[in-house]
């Protein structure tokens, strides 16, 4: 029996935000696209379809920020 594998980068974005497609370019760029399309009052808030970042931590924080940005357009 194998051990499983620790969880990449990767894995671990894909898990803490299932609405979103996150990938890794062959420059070494994160990306990130939203499942769903951008609404009206959430472009006006500031919500992207796509996001991109240099490192897993900094996508992390910009769709963390993105998420939020959903939330309160969605309250308005």
């Amino acid at each position: 029996m194998t051990a499983n594998p620790e969880p990449t980068a990767l894995d671990l974005l894909a898990a803490e935000f299932p609405d979103w497609t996150i990938w890794r370019s062959d420059t070494g760029r994160w990306w990130a696209t939203r499942d769903q399309p951008v609404t009206t009052a959430e472009e006006h808030a500031g919500v992207h379809r796509v996001v991109d970042a240099d490192t897993p931590a900094e996508l992390s924080r910009t769709l963390d920020e993105q998420e939020a940005r959903a939330v309160k357009a969605a309250s308005l």
